[in-house]
């Protein structure tokens, strides 16, 4: 039935013509919340409703201003220089508010679980770095306590992180003394000088993690925290599943108890280890299979079976510590069986007792460890300020991207003069401390891909690169849209995607969902080819999707053939005459091609050159070229580049409704020449074709 009406109106708009100009005006206006108006073009619009343009000032400008702002209006007050001073140290805010009634004994059980699980972490984490057991208990003791005073999240757990660890021995094993020091003692040698030159793993380890302090501290002097948005969870979530792959590998070896094996390095050197531990698999060490065996049943029955039922039966949820009860246990039936002089099971060996004193690092190696540092500290931020920003949502809190930033580099500069390890945000030891009641698809794939296939820090630099190569892409190759209106109301949609819509005769409505670039103006010219093609073949601009009316079709076949041939053989000089002859014929109505400027956010040089083009090649087929829904920004960067001498303002519209309005009420008067509402001045294409001829 609605089908019936709006053709029924399609047939009655072409005995329309006869009407006045103030009935036309009348059935024309736009009504938006109960407020009905005329419509207008984009110059009328400004003038109605004030328009004001804002300050000369460029954004860069403006920024910079706001940079240098940021950093000496502290000082001009005393109300400024607390707020800042409390922003930068906001353990001072917090803590005076501190609820101790009803937070205190959930923090402490939170705070015991987390430093429980720290033990065992640090433990074996330490050893992926390639660190004595005990630097990894430092490094989960130190940071955390500077952290405290500066950062914003509550619910982060600062320490060591597995995959920081494996980037971190990566550095460790170029630089330090490990290689040889394995080697001598595989080989039994009793060797005891070597070269003093060469710097100890702990050594490498303290500066490294200076050097991400210093890279972290700066980006939040900076206020470059935006970067952080171009690590997107695909990203995150890829790297840190291949870096887990090298972290499986790397604990296989000692979980199959391989000793001698070598040294591996470079791209898919995690392949070649492989191939080692394969080649030797008859050296597998039995009772270190079987004891890793038991440790990893013990482990997820614990976790997966025991805890749920625990958390189910308890009021307060306290996770038993499996991991802890493991490192006892293991250390008991260690010592009692003495699994390693008689099995030769690896032991972490001796733990020294007490804090160490701070010392001086080895400042010459920073130079050495640039990219390393660059690399951790780009995972240390993504992994940091997304967990942070993920359990803030959930909890009801915010956390200060920036002033992480100052933390995170505070706390590795701070603990960088102690004998710790490059530090982050365990994800494991989060999740838990939250469980404790403490208060698109193709960017995963090549991030893990690259990460496992390749190396770590490579891995890492490709997923980044490969997610910005997908944003470049779909700016070069956006979506481009026929526009119709949807059936009783007065909005405008993708056809594609909507089967209740209809098209205006002889208007076609156009929108590119992409900024105008020099590298998508190609595919925009093409894009509004096609869209002209389409709309030339079809007819169905005119009636509902899936209707024709054959006599419609029949009578539009004929007028566009005419027309076709008319271009073809007139000069585009004679335009003017082709208008006239064309208007002489009371059934041929005006041709309007309405583009949506809604997805131009920004327009270069290249764009508007491009515009120019459209806009002649579509005046030289008689066709009458509207511009919509143009962003304020986009308005004022066309006036400063002179596309309005090329273009008459009057071609633009405030939106969608006001073009279409305009176009219709063109197309309802008798003819171009005699209809009041078709102004010559509103069309300068014949300025155009003198000043700008065309080839």
């Amino acid at each position: 039935m609605a089908r019936k009406t709006l053709t029924e109106q399609y047939q009655l708009s072409e005995n329309m013509t006869g009407k006045t100009e103030d009935e036309i005006k009348e059935e024309a206006v736009i009504e938006i919340g109960g407020l009905v108006r005329p419509p207008m073009n984009q110059d009328e619009f400004d003038k109605r409703f004030s328009y004001k343009q804002p300050g000369e000032t460029s954004e860069f400008k403006r920024r910079f201003c706001k940079f240098f702002r940021s950093y000496y209006e502290p000082f001009t007050s005393s109300e400024l220089f607390k707020a800042s001073l409390f922003s930068f140290i906001p353990i001072l805010q917090w803590l005076p508010q501190y609820d101790w009634k009803n937070n205190l004994l959930y923090d402490i059980i939170g705070g015991l679980t987390v430093g429980v699980m720290h033990v065992p972490q640090g433990i074996a984490y330490a050893l992926l770095a390639k660190q004595e057991a005990v630097i990894g208990l430092y490094t989960s003791l130190f940071p955390s306590i500077i952290y405290f005073i500066f950062g914003t999240s509550r619910h982060t757990s600062i320490g060591t992180f597995a995959v920081v660890s494996l980037m971190t021995g990566l550095a460790v094993d170029r630089l330090a003394l490990v290689s040889y020091i394995r080697e001598l003692e595989e080989s039994g040698s009793n060797v005891t000088l070597v070269n003093d030159s060469l710097p100890t793993p702990i050594e490498v380890a303290s500066v490294l993690t200076i050097l991400i302090g210093i890279i972290q501290f700066c980006l939040g002097l900076l206020r470059l925290s935006f970067i952080t948005t171009y690590f997107s969870d695909q990203v995150v979530s890829g790297f840190t599943t291949g870096a887990s792959c090298h972290v499986f590998v790397s604990q296989l070896k000692d979980a199959l108890g391989l000793r001698g094996m070598p040294s591996r390095s470079g791209p898919g050197y995690l392949f070649l280890k492989l191939y080692d531990m394969i080649s030797n698999f008859q050296r597998v060490n039995h009772v270190a299979v079987l004891t890793s065996l038991f440790s990893i049943a013990f482990l997820v029955i614990g976790k997966d079976y025991i805890n749920p039922l625990v958390k189910r039966k308890c009021k307060i949820a306290i996770p038993l510590p499996f991991e802890l009860l493991l490192v006892i246990a293991g250390t008991a039936v260690s010592y009692v069986l003495k699994l390693n002089p008689i099995y030769k099971v690896k032991i972490v060996n001796h733990i020294p007792t007490g804090l160490p004193g701070p010392s001086m690092p080895r400042f010459s190696l920073m130079s050495h460890l640039i990219p390393d540092a660059l690399g951790i500290s780009v995972v240390v931020l993504a992994v940091h300020i997304s967990m942070a920003k993920m359990f803030a949502k959930k909890l009801n809190y915010e956390v200060d991207p920036s002033q992480e930033m100052y933390a995170l580099g505070l706390t590795s500069v701070g603990s960088g003069f102690l004998p710790v390890m490059p530090s982050a945000c365990s994800l494991g030891r989060t999740i838990v401390s939250v469980e404790a009641g403490t208060k698109t698809q193709s960017i995963w794939v090549v991030s893990f891909l690259a990460t496992v296939c390749i190396d770590v820090t490579e891995g890492l630099a490709i997923s980044i690169l490969y997610a910005l190569f997908t944003t470049i892409m779909r700016e070069q190759w956006p979506r481009w849209h026929l526009l119709g209106n949807v059936s009783g109301t007065t909005d405008y949609r993708d056809s594609e995607r909507y089967e209740d819509v209809y098209f205006f005769k002889g208007i076609c409505m156009f929108r590119f969902d992409s900024p105008l670039l020099f590298t998508n103006v190609e595919r925009f010219k093409r894009s509004v080819k096609k869209a002209y093609n389409e709309w030339e073949r079809s007819h169905e601009f005119y009636v509902l999707r899936g209707e024709r009316s054959e006599r419609y079709l029949n009578k539009s076949t004929e007028m566009e053939a005419d027309k076709s041939l008319t271009a073809g053989k007139n000069n585009i000089n004679q335009s003017s005459n082709s208008s006239t002859d064309l208007s002489k014929e009371s059934s041929i109505l005006s041709r309007h091609f309405i583009i949506d400027c809604s997805g131009f956010t920004f327009v270069d040089y290249m764009g508007v050159s491009t515009l120019k083009e459209v806009y002649c090649e579509m005046r030289s087929r008689g066709i009458l070229v509207y511009f919509a829904a143009a962003k304020a920004p986009v308005r004022e960067l066309f006036e400063s580049s002179g596309f309005y001498s090329f273009v008459a303002k009057e071609n633009f519209y405030p939106t969608m409704r006001d073009a279409v309005a305009i176009a219709r009420r063109r197309q309802l008067a008798r003819s171009l020449q005699e209809s009041s509402l078709y102004m010559p001045e509103h069309d300068r294409f014949s300025e155009i074709i003198s000043s700008h001829p065309m080839h």
